[in-house]
């Protein structure tokens, strides 16, 4: 079964829909990162390790603003790692095959795999990474804070921007107002898992199946109520490999930092 909010059409000039078969474990895409060939799914014999690059933003950092500068990467940066990504032959997931990957405990055969996601939902997604992951052939996620969005606030995406890009980037949720959900009560957070899960809906035809929990906060409640509105995978900001032992809504992340060049973020996926 495909989940999330829409197929990601991989950028390349005769490209056909992903497909997920539930029989022959088959998905079809003609992106050049698997040179046209169909991808072939194996079960793995020991639990898988997924990495999953975390994002914060990618522009130069200006004074005072909210994101940590350390946590902010270059566009000359972020380039640099695509290109590495590239040559050495990572295969970039959307939210369906990580679902799949993680819940399957399957992999592409012969693929190194990776996925990238973006937190919070901001403008440089559209100024920076979609070109950039045009130019490399690579598919995305990134997570809204959907209040912001919504509400067109300076310096975030609009619902124009998702609708031009969502070909290959897939946006899921963040919540409503970006609210570290272990500091509010039982009722806010199913407020938040709902109304973001219901304006991304009222985007795309089709709820998000992700959550990233924002600032790293959730709790056991959090994870049975994300479960409850739907949500089929959840991030954090704990870092390390995701791995099916860990929950599914708990997934670990690798946070790209702005130190960080092509070689290190290579070094950072390959480390066990």
């Amino acid at each position: 079964m495909i989940i999330g909010l829409h197929q990601i059409i991989r950028p390349t000039s005769s490209t056909r829909q992903t497909e997920v078969s539930n029989s022959s474990t088959e998905i079809s895409s003609s992106s050049s990162q698997q040179n046209n060939q169909e991808l072939i799914w194996e079960k793995q014999s020991t639990p898988i390790q997924l990495p999953i690059l975390t994002y914060h933003g990618v522009h130069i950092p200006s004074e005072g603003e909210d994101v940590a500068a350390d946590q902010v990467v270059t566009p000359t940066a972020f380039e640099e790692q695509l290109q590495s990504l590239q040559k050495e032959g990572y295969y970039t997931l959307t939210p369906e095959e990580a679902y799949k990957a993680l819940s399957e405990n399957s992999l592409p055969k012969d693929q190194k795999v990776v996925w990238l996601t973006f937190d919070g939902g901001l403008s440089d997604i559209q100024q920076t990474v979609y070109p950039l992951l045009q130019k490399y052939q690579m598919v995305a996620t990134s997570m809204l804070p959907t209040y912001y969005i919504e509400n067109q606030q300076a310096g975030y995406l609009n619902a124009k921007d998702l609708t031009n890009m969502q070909s290959i980037i897939s946006f899921q949720s963040q919540t409503v107002y970006y609210s570290n959900l272990a500091q509010v009560d039982e009722a806010t957070q199913q407020q938040e898992l709902k109304d973001s899960s219901t304006y991304i809906s009222s985007l795309f035809g089709k709820a998000p199946t992700v959550i990233a929990y924002p600032l790293g906060g959730y709790t056991d409640t959090t994870k049975e109520l994300a479960s409850q509105a739907g949500y089929k995978l959840g991030l954090t900001t704990e870092e390390g490999m995701a791995r099916p032992e860990d929950g599914l809504l708990s997934l670990k992340r690798i946070t790209v930092s702005s130190s960080d060049t092509g070689s290190s973020l290579l070094a950072k996926l390959q480390a066990k």
